[in-house]
């Protein structure tokens, strides 16, 4: 990690609360709705146009055999366009979430979540719902 990367980590950190690694491949319209206590890991790779509030945790599994990995090797969440992060929310693990989803505030994803979902709960489940077109309406 270069010199500027680890200053701008540091910054970030002190003045805003948000620990977001330079690791982590962002596309571009990134949202940051309500700054503090937001957590993106090293590895982590979210889509463009992405909407995340404040209290968000997005990183790697840990279990008592370690991290948790998937058949490729990859133990960092893959998350596609236009996806909606609420408050308070934690995606765990080598997970692929889909664009144009929704994931409640509070919940903790461990599983992927298919493209349109909308994902509640603890553990994150899919519930009926359209959010093809709630995404676009928070984001335009």
């Amino acid at each position: 990690m270069s010199i500027l990367a680890r200053l701008f980590d540091i910054l970030n950190l002190q003045l805003c609360f948000c620990e977001i690694s330079s690791a982590a491949e962002i596309g571009p319209g990134l949202e940051i709705a309500h700054v503090g206590a937001i957590t993106i890991g090293g590895g982590t790779r979210l889509g463009r146009r992405c909407v995340i509030f404040q209290g968000v945790l997005i990183g790697n599994s840990f279990n008592h055999l370690g991290i948790k990995k998937n058949a490729d090797g990859r133990h960092q969440p893959v998350i596609g366009d236009q996806v909606v992060v609420g408050a308070g929310a934690k995606i765990l693990g080598p997970v692929c979430i889909g664009s144009n989803v929704i994931v409640g505030a509070n919940s903790v994803v461990v599983s992927d979540i298919s493209p349109g979902s909308v994902a509640v709960g603890i553990p994150a489940r899919t519930i009926p719902g359209d959010a093809e077109r709630i995404p676009a309406i928070i984001i335009d």
